[in-house]
């Protein structure tokens, strides 16, 4: 009753005769309330002639309810939709699939609860892990071809489902990626074409929005201004979130000129942190200055950002702080890995100096000892094929007068003959089945030659 305008209050408390005790005093919308729920209600008797002029068929009854949900649910079976896409069992499997993903800590998946309210509004970056990874991965996992019985529509609907989230994740895999052709063009096309169609397929009555039909334009914009990292607005949206956060006392007439000069004080102490001369100050607060300073360098902003600075650098920056540097004598492992590879990299006696992490062309890296996630890697072995591992350890050794950095990678083993892996139907998903068994050798991975990432 709060909720109603003091004016109809009022009307109803004259309409009543209840008298407030206010003395004389406008009263609130809480009193006028109150007074009005206080005030026991008096209904005139009905006369006979009364009681026939009423029709109960005005009045909406059980039976009229059973009738109108039954014509809901005949149109909706017509339709082929049913009440509701996902099971809360398949959406309880689905999050304890996503809670069990191991990623790097710069990466920011969606949440672990993913599908109730709780989360609230997911960012761009987390819809984009959602469906370039988490989801396909995690739905060809539960929906795949060995899981669907013979004669079970609903397992047939199921894979339907996974399968147009893998297509369109090869569709954003093409659209988004660095570099641009005609190729990309047409292939982000084709698997885009093919998502809708499945939808369409799945839910014949599903109606497309306007950016279903602006998704069919992107090809011509790739070939016309090249990658989209170049000109989609991510960049922007961040670096506004960030000047939200920026304190301004509430000083209107200083707002912009106080966001100018955080924002550039934040940009002269990134760029300095950056530099190989960098101050013994900044290095030694090097985490803490990176913390404090870099509101628009995280997750996929800043992946992007080092990909992009990368293809410009011929070769990656390296960096790591003194506290990271570990004190214990070098393992009989390493060194002997180091011993039986040098003939292939460089020198003969060198000093070698392990790291706990390093700062690798923006990313951080680290041996599994310390931190699970940051630690696996694709890299390119021996047979000069990318394959997925672990890094073991991270040094240095001095090399003509230069400090050169490596990594040792223990690689994962291929799975058993005659596994079938849901991913080989999708060979631009990029994704492969591989066996939680270890190779028993190290291979050594030079940091400088870009044949890894995470």
């Amino acid at each position: 009753m709060t909720r109603l305008r003091v004016p109809v209050l009022e009307a109803l408390i004259q309409e009543a005769g209840v008298i407030l005790s206010d003395g004389g005093k406008r009263s609130t919308k809480l009193k006028m309330a109150e007074a009005l729920l206080a005030e026991p209600i008096h209904c005139a008797p009905m006369n006979e002639e009364d009681r026939m002029q009423i029709d109960d068929g005005a009045f909406i009854t059980e039976e009229l309810v059973k009738q109108c949900a039954a014509e809901v649910e005949g149109k909706n079976d017509q339709k082929g939709i049913s009440g509701e896409v996902l099971t809360d069992v398949e959406i309880n499997q689905i999050q304890a699939e996503l809670r069990s993903i191991e990623r790097p800590s710069w990466h920011h998946g969606p949440p672990k609860n993913l599908g109730e309210a709780d989360h609230g509004k997911l960012k761009a970056e987390q819809w984009r892990s959602a469906i370039e990874f988490d989801l396909p991965v995690t739905l060809a996992k539960l929906w795949g071809t060995d899981h669907t019985k013979p004669g079970d529509e609903n397992g047939k609907q199921r894979q339907k489902l996974a399968h147009s989230t893998m297509l369109l994740a090869m569709a954003i895999r093409w659209g988004t990626s660095h570099v641009t052709s005609a190729h990309h063009a047409q292939q982000y096309a084709i698997y885009m074409k093919a998502y809708l169609e499945c939808i369409r397929d799945i839910f014949p009555s599903h109606s497309f929005r306007p950016n279903h039909h602006a998704c069919l334009h992107l090809h011509e914009f790739l070939l016309r201004y090249g990658p989209m990292h170049s000109w989609w607005m991510f960049p922007f949206e961040r670096i506004i979130g960030g000047l939200q956060k920026t304190n301004t006392n509430y000083k209107i007439g200083e707002l912009e000129k106080t966001m100018l000069e955080s924002f550039c004080a934040a940009a002269r102490v990134k760029a300095m942190l950056q530099e190989p001369g960098a101050p013994d100050v900044l290095n030694k607060a090097a985490d803490i200055l990176q913390r404090c300073c870099a509101p628009f360098a995280e997750g996929e902003f800043r992946t992007d950002t080092g990909i992009l600075h990368a293809a410009i650098e011929p070769i990656p920056y390296v960096s790591h702080v003194e506290a990271n540097i570990i004190k214990t004598p070098i393992s009989a492992v390493v060194r002997h890995t180091w011993e039986k590879a040098r003939t292939q990299l460089h020198g003969n006696d060198h000093i070698i100096t392990e790291y706990k992490w390093l700062n690798i062309a923006g990313l951080q890296y680290c041996s599994r000892n310390y931190s699970q996630a940051d630690s696996c890697v694709f890299f390119k072995n021996t047979s000069a094929k990318f394959v997925p591992g672990v890094i073991e350890h991270m040094f240095s050794v001095e090399e003509d007068d230069e400090r050169v950095y490596y990594i040792t990678v223990r690689c994962y083993l291929p799975v058993a003959a005659g596994y079938k892996d849901p991913f080989l139907g999708y060979s631009d998903f990029g994704a492969q089945i591989w066996s939680c068994t270890f190779n028993s050798q190290l291979d050594i991975v030079p940091a400088m030659n870009r044949d890894f990432g995470a």
